[in-house]
């Protein structure tokens, strides 16, 4: 994974959220606990905007010594997974199991690989 930082700024009506190394990727929050999560959010959706619109990623290279924290509030880094190109992997499952997969991902419109890409993302957290 790949961390990018993130800058808190105080606004009138809550926080806004920018992340100097991706222009325009940015985000708001009501509150200062809501904006990690708001900024993780952000984060990955321009990733995955980027990609789709096949667009560079820009590497991380602004730190928070670079920021002038007389501004800030404050600032953390966020994970962001960047897509790579697929790895072939083999897995064992139970037949009973494989079946219910298959059967949803058919549901979604999913691949049998992507359904399990995606429901792997969603306990992890990305």
């Amino acid at each position: 994974m790949t961390k990018y930082l993130a800058v808190c700024y105080p606004e009138k009506q809550g926080w806004f959220i920018d992340f100097p190394d991706i222009n325009g990727c940015c985000s708001q929050a009501e509150n200062i606990q809501d904006a990690f999560q708001m900024a993780k959010e952000a984060l990955q959706l321009h990733i995955d905007s980027l990609v789709d619109n096949i667009k560079e990623i820009p590497e991380p290279k602004i730190t928070a010594d670079d920021i002038d924290k007389s501004k800030t509030v404050t600032m953390f880094y966020i994970d962001a997974i960047i897509p790579k190109p697929p790895v072939k992997a083999t897995i064992s499952l139970n037949p009973d199991i494989l079946s219910v997969i298959d059967n949803e991902a058919k549901k979604m419109g999913f691949t049998r690989s992507g359904f399990i890409s995606y429901a792997a993302k969603k306990v992890i957290g990305h």
